[in-house]
């Protein structure tokens, strides 16, 4: 017991200060965006476009006089870095240039605001400080930055209005690991180097647990959170005693304890030694009995009535497992009674008929593993109760080894059959729920202006580069619109609050991440009045709507606009290019099919004259598609049934056999040139075997080719005859030198090939159905009148 307090009192602490550690630097995080975002609104004003400072001064004094925590205001030249304006001097007077040269360089060359690390204080700042600062943009170019020095104290306020517990330790720790607030010690500790061990466990992860030491030399257990808005970190510490201090105190009481129960035990055991005779003991085991009798008997009563099972299940050293007892409930859940108690078998084959095989196999590697470590057994699964009738029992018991290895379970069973009912519903209407959200692309966003209420659904939060924790408001909302943007934003946002409006946002704006991206951002919504008793609008009071991220989709109108005004001209040009090109290929191929011809003519021996026709048939082959592609106005489509009509026709003028027929049945289908070239030479080669090797002797007879889409979606290309069928097996086939360059073929195409013999040769060529069309393309003119 001491050992689980001292668990659970250290787990409770680091959890404490880690949930301390984490809202604390959310509270620093709202507070550093209240300031960033009111610079920002003041960064907007339009006395600095008009060049009016006298009227920024006087407007900036004000801004000042309702920021307590501010010290000062700066406006500085971005280019120059000298100081335009500076609250702490008379407007007029001649002002150096700025401290902190690098920090406005980091502030043009981001176009984003800094968060400074704390300053301590000199003649500027009478107080240690904090710079915030933020650009000043007109028409994409940064003209200044704008500066406030915020007191560090400011940020030690919100560690004391925190509300930690008494002698709890709280620092704000800045990017350069210096003290920017504490709850105590401000004076003395802020603006100092931290020596908490935070540099390295910080490389390692935003946040943590660890033991250190604080400023005064007190133990600490602490707690950090880094935040990725400031750079800043947040550490949290609990004196060491207060955690460890009821722990000290428990080995007390309970080692006294101890001692005390023993030493009254042996004296006890000492007395009735003594001064018991044998009437006395038999009276106390009586008693004895008589008191395990009522309380079999209450809790007898207990199960009878206990809304579930109670049993307790043994698994024995021989790997057999039983039941020793079950309550009475189970012939209600299980449809079986006292006879569960008779079954013993291994685990592997227990609870056949009751517990359904699809979930037995979880429940055996359930118990076996419960045996194993004498961890608790739970489990969910389905059983077979009464009539057959499926339910979902949960099923919890403790372990414990006997002295004979016997593991013992004692536990309950739960009907959960409508909990799973309902959490099945909860999770498919979860489910389709997220499924339409998703669908939509839309983020949700709910502001009251009455109450500067706002509240936006994770989706919203997302869409701007936020995290889901975050607090959002109005101001926040302007300072995540480009800045090129805002003014517009504004308008058309107070135009939709205008009772004397439309009441309508309809508006496509930018919104600029924390990481400098750019997305373009479509807002829909509608504002809602309180109504006047005339019937009219007094003021909104609710302005509700959708946000949805459509930057893909201006990318995809500039770069259709651009392909738009190029598109006639390339279009031209390809056309022309292509038909060049194929027409070209075609004549080069009709000469090389020329030469291999002249070539032949000058050959005696008669085989050398056939293979060179036969690689002269193959180039014609090729020669034709290109022909078609020339000719077609679709140069990715090729008619690919025209195609082995003519390679039929050409094969049979080349054998000029009258005793052979040959029929072609294509569908219309089409295909590109990478798969109309494979397709024809094969078909080359397996017609011309036909020819050649199918019809000795003069046999007559036909040659069948057909082209078409099977059921299945596949392509299949047959060629047939009804010649002297196969002389040699298929897998020897493979060895001639067509049918190697088949198979070659087959495989660009990803296509299967398969032989058969009966009554005559068939081959078949099986492709993927992708490969090919049902029908053609539109024309090169309509597709262009279609763009």
């Amino acid at each position: 017991m001491v050992m689980l307090f001292d668990q659970q009192q250290q787990r409770s602490v680091e959890q404490m200060l880690r949930r301390s550690a984490q809202s604390t630097m959310a509270a620093v995080d709202r507070e550093l965006a209240d300031h960033i975002g009111a610079l920002e609104s003041l960064a907007a004003s339009p006395q600095i476009d008009d060049g009016d400072f006298g009227g920024f001064y006087n407007h900036a004094k004000r801004i000042l006089s309702g920021q307590p925590e501010w010290m000062t205001i700066r406006l500085t030249d971005a280019r120059t870095h000298r100081q335009v304006i500076n609250l702490l001097k008379p407007l007029g007077d001649a002002l150096p240039s700025a401290i902190d040269p690098e920090h406005i360089e980091a502030v043009v060359r981001t176009r984003r605001p800094l968060i400074g690390s704390v300053r301590p204080a000199d003649a500027a700042d009478t107080q240690p400080s904090v710079i915030l600062r933020v650009p000043v943009i007109r028409d994409g170019v940064v003209l200044y930055t704008l500066s406030a020095s915020v007191r560090a104290k400011a940020f030690s306020e919100i560690l004391i209005d925190h509300g930690l517990p008494e002698g709890w330790i709280a620092t704000i720790i800045d990017q350069r690991n210096t003290i920017v607030g504490r709850n105590v010690g401000q004076e003395a500790y802020v603006g100092t180097p931290v020596q908490l061990p935070l540099p390295s466990t910080l490389a390692e992860r935003p946040e943590g647990f660890f033991f250190a030491r604080s400023k005064e030399g007190d133990p600490l257990y602490a707690a950090f959170s880094h935040s990725y808005l400031s750079g800043w970190t947040v550490a949290i510490g609990a004196p060491a005693q207060s955690v460890e201090g009821p722990i000290r105190r428990s080995l007390l009481v309970v080692g006294g304890g101890g001692i005390t129960a023993l030493a009254l035990a042996l004296l006890l055991a000492a007395a009735l030694t003594r001064n018991l005779a044998g009437r006395q003991e038999a009276e106390r085991r009586l008693a004895v009995l008589e008191a395990e009798q009522s309380a079999e008997r209450r809790l007898a009563d207990i199960a009878a009535n206990f809304p579930g099972l109670i049993y307790r299940r043994a698994l024995r050293p021989d790997g057999r497992v039983s039941f020793p007892y079950v309550s009475e409930r189970a012939e209600s859940l299980l449809g079986m009674g006292p006879e569960i108690t008779r079954q013993e078998a291994p685990p592997e084959t227990f609870g056949r008929g009751w517990i359904l095989d699809e979930d037995r196999s979880r429940w055996q590697e359930a118990i076996l593993e419960s045996a194993r470590t004498l961890e608790p057994f739970r489990l969910e699964f389905r059983v077979r109760g009464p009539r057959g009738r499926i339910r979902w029992v949960r099923s919890m018991a403790y372990a414990r080894r006997e002295r004979d290895g016997t593991v013992l379970w004692d536990g309950v069973m739960l009907d959960i059959s409508d909990l799973k009912e309902t959490e099945l519903a909860l999770r498919d209407s979860d489910e389709r729920l997220r499924l339409a959200v998703e669908a939509t692309e839309l983020g949700t966003w709910d502001w009251n202006p009455q109450t500067a209420a706002f509240t936006c659904s994770d989706r919203s939060k997302a869409i701007f580069g936020l995290p889901c924790d975050a607090v959002i408001d109005y101001r926040l909302f302007l300072a995540r619109v480009h800045p090129e943007d805002r003014r517009r934003t504004h308008r058309a946002l107070k135009r939709a609050l205008d009772p004397e409006g439309s009441a309508e946002l309809n508006l496509e704006f930018r919104s600029r991440l924390r990481d400098g991206a750019v997305r373009w951002i479509a807002a829909r919504g509608q504002a809602l009045f309180d109504g006047a008793e005339s019937g009219g609008r007094r003021a909104a009071v609710r302005f509700i709507g959708t946000v949805r991220d459509i930057t893909s989709r201006k990318a995809a109108e500039q770069a259709l606009a651009a392909a738009l005004a190029e598109k006639d001209s390339l279009l031209q040009q390809k056309d022309t290019l292509l038909r060049e090109i194929h027409h070209r290929v075609k004549n080069n191929l009709q000469v090389i099919s020329s030469l291999i011809n002249l070539e032949a003519l000058q050959l005696e021996d008669h085989g050398a004259r056939e293979r060179l026709k036969i690689v002269s048939q193959r180039i014609v082959i090729l020669g034709a598609i290109h022909e078609q592609l020339y000719r077609s106005d679709d140069f990715a489509r090729i008619d690919i049934g025209a195609r082995l009509r003519e390679i039929c026709r050409g094969l049979a003028d080349l054998y000029q056999n009258d005793a052979v027929a040959v029929e072609v049945q294509s569908e219309e289908l089409f295909c590109n040139i990478e798969t109309a070239i494979p397709l024809g030479l094969i078909a080359n080669e397996l017609v011309s075997n036909c020819f050649k090797h199918g019809f000795p002797d003069g046999r007559p007879g036909t040659v069948r080719v057909s082209f078409r889409r099977t059921e299945g979606g596949k392509i299949s290309l047959v060629v047939a005859d009804d010649g002297a069928g196969l002389s040699r097996r298929p897998d020897d086939l493979r060895t001639g030198l067509g049918l190697r360059v088949v198979s070659a073929l087959a495989k660009q195409i990803d296509a299967k090939v398969s032989f058969a013999s009966e009554g005559g040769t068939r081959v078949t060529l099986t492709m993927p159905g992708a490969l090919c069309e049902n029908q053609q393309r539109a024309p090169a003119a309509d597709r262009k009148k279609a763009s």
